[in-house]
This record gives C-alpha cells, structure tokens and sequence, in this order.
C-alpha cells in the first residue's frame, strides 16, 4: 500500500493493481462468511478480536491517506464487505475514544509528504517494486489470507476438528522449495519435534495445483498440510506445529514474556533476511545503501542477541545441531543457486 502511495505514473499503477488483487482476495473470503452482504455490527458481547484490531489500524484511515496521496483504492463499489468492515468497526467505543480525529491525521499525512516522501524516496519504492515482480522466490508484503478472514468474530464459524484429533500426526505434508529458507525453517521445526511428514518439492516457475488452491493468497510456500487442513506462512507454521505437537522440546518458552521476546526477534530476523534479498537484487550505489542498512540490523541482533553474546557463534552452534544438518541444503548447491539467480536479474 505504501508503494501505491508515493509512487508515480506507470509504477504508481502496477502497485496498485497489485494492492487491488490482494484486496480482492479479503473481499472473495468474506464473501463466503457473509453470503447476505451483511457485516454484522460490534456489540457488548461481540468485541472486536486480533484480525479486526490489525485490520482496522492499516485502513480505518484509507480516506484521509487517499485524499493526501491522491490514490483511491477502498471504494464501496468494488469492495462492500471491506467498507461495511471499517465502518462497523468505527463504532466500536473502544477504537473511537483512541483513534486520532481526521483533522490530526490530514495534518500528519501531508506533513509526512512534504518532509519524508522525497524524489529519492519514490526512486527507492520503484527499485524494490520492480525487484518485487522480478523475484519470484520468496514474499516481500503479507496481507491475511482468506483462512485467516475466516476468524472474525462476527462469522458463524465451522468448527474444525477438535484438538485431540489435530494432535495426531495421521497425514502431515509440506509444500516447499528446496533453496527456500522459510521451507526450511519448517522443516527444522519438524525434525526437533521428532514429526514424521511427507515433503513435496514445488517448482515456482510452474506451481501445482495443490499448492495454489492450499495458498491462494500469496501462492507461494511454505504450506503444511496437517490432515488436510492447509497453514500458511512460516512463523504461523513454527507456532502451529509447537502448539499441536505440544510435547517437550518446546520452540516457543511458556512464559508470555519470552514467548513475546521470541516473536519479536522471529519477526525481526525475517526483516534482516529481507535485507539480505535485496542485496542480491541491486547493484552500484543501491547496493552500497542496502548492505549499510543490512550491517545496521546486524549490529542491533549482535548487541541483543538472546542466547550467545556473539551472533557468529549461534549461528555455528545451531549449524552442528543433528536435525538442522539432517535437512539443510549442501553449501555447493546453495552456492550454485545464487550465481544462477544473480545471473538471471544482472546477465554480463
């Protein structure tokens, strides 16, 4: 959305069209909640949950953003579940006592424009955007999937199967790409847990049918299977699994504290590789940015690391663990991988 925001022209338009598709994918999966057109509304018994709360706080201010940047994207017509969502939700008591009044957000929406969206601003979000189309691997922005939408509080909800039935590993699958390193980090997940599961090898360039109808959000992998009910996105998939298998070794302390400590760093170490991507991604002085910026995010995990004081030698502790090595991709095929991808964005 920030890229449709302070782009311009032709790139201004394939980031919108890409913002409208994933918008059409919340719109379709409410579609099958609320068959009648009908968003019912918030009420003393019926609060707002944790999708409504992240929801509301990305586009409870579309309109104030859209009149500064001048991008309309949100419109009734195209998008009636969504609009009716927002304006249920800005009804509910608690959300209107703390959210800033329109007055506030223009003002800090046009401020924010005139001092931080600069030219070199706009020619950064159209480097990224165009590494984003070119990249096919790995994601670079995550929207809730439709399983996801399916959780709002206000849907008649299906119940799944109980909870004894999920903790039986029946038929575990996992969808994933063998250089991919979320793919791997379920797969690490499983081998410590000590989980039997069917791998199945997904080539991007020609996905299955499968993997697309499991994943029809982002269409990419990692998706575990777990007796035929499909989870998407790596971390979802690490808490999944520790909280399903529910024996010793744990991935996650019982301690909320910790548990929330460990999301943080999980969440932070996913931007620090994304960093790393776009190093691969850019070359001259674009480079020389992003390798700064990616050094920057390595200094803060060496400075706060949780378990060793130095972060080279987690990395070697964690690389002689028996199941991380069980799994893990050879370094030679790793390195042949990268030069074809560097090869395929920046031919000699």
């Amino acid at each position: 959305m920030r890229t449709a925001l302070i782009t311009e022209g032709e790139t201004q338009q394939r980031a919108l069209n890409e913002l409208l598709q994933k918008l059409n994918v919340v719109e379709e999966g409410m579609k099958k909640i609320f068959p009648n057109g009908v968003v019912p509304s918030y009420s003393h018994d019926v609060k707002p949950g944790y999708l409504d709360i992240v929801f509301y706080s990305r586009f409870g201010t579309h309109e104030v953003a859209s009149e500064i940047f001048g991008v309309k994207f949100l419109t009734p017509e195209r998008y009636p579940l969504l609009i009716s969502s927002i304006k249920a939700l800005k009804q509910v008591p608690e959300f209107l006592e703390v959210t800033p009044s329109k007055a506030k957000l223009l003002e800090f929406y046009q401020y924010f424009r005139e001092n931080f969206v600069t030219p070199k601003d706009i020619d950064k979000a159209k480097a990224l955007y165009k590494s984003s189309l070119s990249y096919k691997f790995y994601p670079i922005l995550h929207f809730p999937t439709q399983e996801y939408i399916a959780l709002h509080p206000n849907a008649a909800l299906v119940s799944g199967p109980g909870s004894e039935a999920m903790g039986e590993e029946r038929s575990v699958q996992l969808h994933g790409m063998w250089a991919s390193p979320y793919a791997l980090w379920v797969k690490y997940a499983l081998e410590v847990k000590g989980i039997e599961f069917e791998y199945k090898e997904e080539d991007l360039g020609n996905k299955s049918e499968l993997l697309l109808q499991y994943n029809p959000a982002y269409k990419k992998v990692p998706v575990l299977v777990h007796n035929g009910l499909p989870i998407a996105e790596s971390i979802i998939i690490l808490e999944y699994i520790d909280e399903t298998w529910a024996d010793p070794p744990h991935l996650l302390p019982k301690d909320p504290f910790l548990r929330a400590k460990y999301r943080f760093w999980a969440t932070y170490f996913q931007l620090v590789f994304q960093t790393m991507q776009k190093t691969l991604l850019t070359e001259g002085e674009a480079h020389e940015d992003v390798k700064k910026e990616l050094l920057k995010k390595l200094d803060v995990v060496e400075q706060e690391s949780l378990r060793y004081p130095l972060l080279f030698s987690w990395v070697e502790a964690i690389d002689e663990n028996f199941e991380v090595k069980e799994v893990r991709p050879s370094k030679t095929k790793l390195l042949e991988f990268l030069k074809a991808m560097h090869q395929k964005h920046f031919p000699a």
